[in-house]
């Protein structure tokens, strides 16, 4: 995968791309997604944080962000998040699958109900 701007994303620099109103959790899940993938726009962790937010009713994403108490996404949300951030990020070679399995790893998700 190319890396944008010459440097490779790391966890510090992702974390310090993000406003201070990031939910921690929201922050987290970003922060692994663009360093998992080498996502290294300046602009790119908070895209990444407002579509987990937008995705899961967190907030508006446009960098509002609600419910403090981090709730259980859902799996239907994580799917929908995948896609979109694939899609987002194609050309880096990013899958909906990979980044599914990424956010699991750092979000809590609620179970999935069976009927």
């Amino acid at each position: 995968m190319a890396t944008t701007q010459g440097k490779p994303m790391t966890a510090e620099r992702a974390a310090r791309l993000l406003n201070a109103d990031v939910p921690k959790d929201i922050a987290a899940a970003a922060v692994a997604v663009a360093v998992k993938f080498d996502i290294g726009g300046v602009c790119d962790p908070m895209y990444i944080a407002n579509i987990i937010a937008l995705r899961t009713h967190r907030g508006n994403g446009r960098s509002q962000f609600y419910v403090p108490t981090p709730q259980p996404a859902s799996p239907a949300s994580l799917d929908e998040i995948g896609t979109h951030l694939a899609g987002s990020y194609r050309l880096s070679g990013v899958t909906a699958t990979e980044v599914v399995s990424c956010l699991r790893k750092t979000m809590q998700v609620a179970e999935e109900e069976f009927l």
